[in-house]
């Protein structure tokens, strides 16, 4: 196997190895990463915890992402927690990490979904608290919590009469809760309260309330009963461990909830269908895309990885022939050339060939010593003369006598005789290249 060849081969290896290393990373960051809605539901802002306390307490819970339909009847309560401040509009791009720490919209709800969700279902609907910061440091700080306006705006959009938000004066907050015979305090870290008509506190008071059922109109001619906790730290991941708020969870949600299930749902489409009617849910692009989301993008990209490969090694086995000559400028020229040479070799003027043999190493060798731009066509045997008597004398000498040998040989000189003089010549040039590199 010829140089060129293997080295071919050890290119080829190259740019598959390295694909192959592409295609491992970018496996493993995406499996990972998971899915952003796993992220957030299991962060400290999430409510998964809520679900896995209930179920070790004999409690019927589940969790719902969407992907499929369910019956709205075989559901007691349904707890919808909102990331979003804004339900008629999508969340602006942070540009900057300052911006994503205080992002407020984490997760759109739109509107439209909402109302429905609460149309089909007894819904809790779970207002926004923190930023982004709070889910990605893990830290509750009053600097990372949502605006009050922010948190009223979502209200106003739910439809409820003349909402006002507050904030507890101090850092923990006890309030009384009452469930059955038996009473609860539950603890919350600067919470978050708001008043508004035609609501009925189960938590706190009309002045601050922290549960309450409110009659709301979302754009309809009839109003709707919706839950509404103000407060998210009673039942999320991090403060479901305070106070009494656990054991309020406990006893409470199952009580709202009767003898059916109690789903935490973090979809953003409608997934309720009501059985044995002709109703079903309008096709969108949404679930065409489903099957773009994850797992699904592991296959997509070993799809997209196997596909590249595939056109890679076609386009080498089967791409297009090699180009045995060069069409460009110096095309006519290098014909020209070698038409000469084979000319004079095959009439026996050996030495006519060694001349011009001679004078284009000449220009090959000043345009490696001097560069393309300093090597002067016809003048270059003069111009590695002048270098040469500048450097070494020595040298210079030996490459003016051997040059002038050269010239004056004999058209018919025997070939053996011509191999030797070019064997001098390339072992002087090769001696210059080594000593002025």
């Amino acid at each position: 196997m010829s140089r060129g060849t293997a080295s071919k081969g050890d290119k080829g290896a190259l740019i598959i190895g390295g694909v192959i290393v592409a295609i491992i990373v970018i496996f493993a960051f995406v499996l990972l990463s998971g899915d952003r809605t796993q992220s957030l539901r299991r962060s400290v802002i999430g409510f998964d915890g809520l679900h896995s306390w209930l179920t070790s307490q004999r409690a019927d819970s589940q969790i719902f992402s969407g992907g499929y339909s369910f019956d709205p009847d075989t559901i007691g309560l349904r707890i919808v927690p909102l990331y979003d401040t804004n339900l008629r509009r999508t969340r602006s791009r942070a540009l900057t990490q300052e911006d994503v720490l205080m992002q407020e919209d984490i997760r759109d709800m739109p509107l439209g979904e909402l109302s429905t969700k609460i149309d089909a279902v007894q819904t809790m609907v779970v207002l926004p608290k923190w930023r982004r910061g709070t889910q990605i440091t893990s830290v509750a700080h009053p600097d990372l919590m949502v605006a009050a306006d922010s948190v009223e705006r979502v209200l106003n959009q739910l439809g409820v009469e003349n909402p006002i938000v507050g904030y507890a004066r101090n850092d923990f907050g006890a309030y009384p809760v009452s469930v059955g015979s038996t009473r609860y305090m539950a603890e919350l870290y600067v919470a978050q309260t708001f008043t508004a008509d035609d609501c009925q506190p189960y938590i706190g008071d009309e002045s601050a309330m922290v549960l309450a059922q409110c009659q709301v109109k979302l754009g309809r001619d009839y109003d709707s009963w919706v839950l509404i906790l103000s407060d998210p730290d009673l039942l999320n991941n991090h403060g479901l461990r305070l106070g009494d708020n656990a054991f309020i969870a406990r006893s409470l949600l199952p009580e709202l909830a009767g003898d059916l299930p109690i789903m935490i749902d973090y979809s953003t489409d409608t997934w309720a269908i009501r059985r044995f009617t002709s109703e079903r849910p309008e096709r969108t692009w949404g679930d065409l895309m489903r099957f773009f989301e994850f797992p699904f993008t592991l296959l997509w990209i070993g799809f997209l990885a196997m596909f590249a490969l595939f056109i890679w090694r076609a386009s080498v086995r089967y791409g297009a022939p090699r180009r045995l000559f060069d069409d460009g400028p110096s095309a006519e020229k290098v014909a020209s050339i070698m038409a000469r040479s084979k000319l004079l070799r095959l009439s026996g003027h050996d030495g006519a060939l060694l001349s011009d043999y001679i004078e284009v190493r000449l220009n090959s060798f000043a345009t490696e010593l001097f560069g393309p731009g300093l090597a002067k066509q016809g003048t270059s045997q003069v111009q590695i003369e002048r270098f040469l008597k500048r450097h070494d004398p020595q040298i210079a000498t030996r490459f003016m006598t051997l040059t002038d040998q050269i010239r004056s040989l004999p058209s018919d000189i025997p070939g053996g005789d011509a191999i030797r003089y070019v064997d001098d010549f390339e072992t002087l040039l090769q001696q210059v290249k080594n000593d002025f590199r």
